[in-house]
């Protein structure tokens, strides 16, 4: 996210690039929360916090990636 905001990768990639940061708070939630209840052995439906993390950091990772090789090739 410094690389992001000390090089002015323009919008909507700076936004979305923000999904890093999402993405660090669900996929620990996701594993936490997953085990609570009745059977801790088996994680519950809470658990696709956890994929669902994944894919915002994807995204998020692919959107800083595209926006600073955007930004290099319009300095």
């Amino acid at each position: 996210m410094v690389i992001v905001q000390a090089n002015g990768v323009p919008e909507p990639f700076a936004t979305i690039s923000l999904g890093v940061l999402v993405a660090a708070i669900l996929m620990p939630a996701g594993f936490f929360v997953s085990v609570i209840g009745q059977d801790p052995a088996r994680p519950s439906r809470a658990i696709m916090l956890l994929w669902i993390g994944a894919a915002v950091l994807g995204v998020g990772l692919l959107s800083a990636g595209v926006g600073l090789i955007l930004q290099g090739v319009t300095s």
